[in-house]
């Protein structure tokens, strides 16, 4: 792969993530074996049933596993999932999201973002 390749793929991931930010009311993205992962969608899908979930352990493509990952890294400036954003906007850090879902308050930040 080329140098002017390689940044062409990059760009095409990052566009992929922005899109999925965009067309996704709620969207959680992460790996579905992490430790909080599964409590922390249905927390999220309790605040908006709709919400979308992108599981980078389970995508076809290693390829795209890899790029859509590194894109959602590149977005938002964490190097951990799990992200979540409401209405195209990062929630926060994955601490900050784990924070929440132990207080039992993360449906309810969801909730108040979706207004």
């Amino acid at each position: 792969m080329t140098d002017t390749s390689y940044v062409n793929t990059i760009h095409e991931g990052n566009n992929k993530a922005r899109d999925l930010v965009k067309k996704h009311k709620v969207l959680v993205v992460g790996v579905s074996w992490a430790a909080g992962f599964a409590e922390i969608v249905a927390d999220a899908k309790k605040a908006y049933p709709d919400t979308f979930v992108v599981e980078f352990d389970k995508l076809d493509n290693a390829l795209d596993k890899l790029e859509l990952q590194k894109s959602f890294r590149n977005i938002t400036d964490h190097c951990v999932t799990p992200d979540i954003f409401v209405n195209g906007k990062d929630l926060g850090t994955s601490e900050e999201i784990f924070e929440l879902q132990r207080a039992g308050k993360l449906s309810e930040t969801i909730k108040k973002a979706l207004v």
